[in-house]
């Protein structure tokens, strides 16, 4: 990572989202059917113009971003304003991109569902906070990853068929990580 000193969670939650999203020093591409529209890094023009104004930066083409930069926007926009500094590795990891891949709401709407949080609200307040704290890390992410699938499944006017390949990839990613780690049984045959 360059620039800031981010911690190791959110640099690992940005490898994995880069890896998704085609990483650094690609041009801006415009999926069929994204709503999110021309993107660079997963991030959209119009949340990069919002981001530069409201923290004071001059105008800067998305086309543009450096790398410090894209990382700095995915620390504001992402991974501090949605909480994922509060969630244990590796269910902050796929709850950021999550949040990135839908959008900010609906994450958190996953991550309550997954929690068995009460209410569904969206909003990260204290009961979302408790129920996360009785879900082991690993189950907690395999739990967003299920609403997530669910949520392209019964949304697909919102979302290409695409993201639904995405969501197995973040799923194998975990499998992969979380056996490395010990911290998910083996899959048998």
């Amino acid at each position: 990572m360059s620039g800031r000193n981010y911690s190791l969670e959110f640099a690992q939650a940005m490898d994995l989202l880069l890896e998704l999203e085609g990483g650094y020093g690609r041009k801006l591409i415009a999926l069929p059917g994204d709503p999110g529209g021309e993107t660079y890094c997963g991030i959209t023009a119009g949340s990069w113009i919002a981001w530069r104004a409201r923290t004071g930066r001059e105008f800067k083409s998305l086309a543009q971003a450096t790398q410090s930069e894209v990382e700095a926007f995915y620390w504001d926009e992402y991974w501090t304003a949605l909480h994922c500094d509060r969630l244990l590795w590796p269910a902050s990891a796929v709850y950021f991109q999550c949040a990135v891949n839908l959008d900010p709401v609906s994450a958190m709407k996953c991550l309550q569902i997954a929690a068995l949080a009460r209410p569904i609200d969206g909003v990260w307040g204290p009961m979302t906070y408790r129920s996360i704290q009785t879900v082991a890390p690993p189950w907690l992410a395999v739990g967003i990853l299920a609403v997530q699938s669910a949520f392209y499944a019964f949304h697909p006017e919102r979302y290409e068929a695409g993201l639904q390949a995405r969501v197995a990839r973040v799923h194998a990613w975990l499998n992969e990580t979380q056996r490395r780690e010990g911290a998910l049984p083996s899959q048998r045959s």
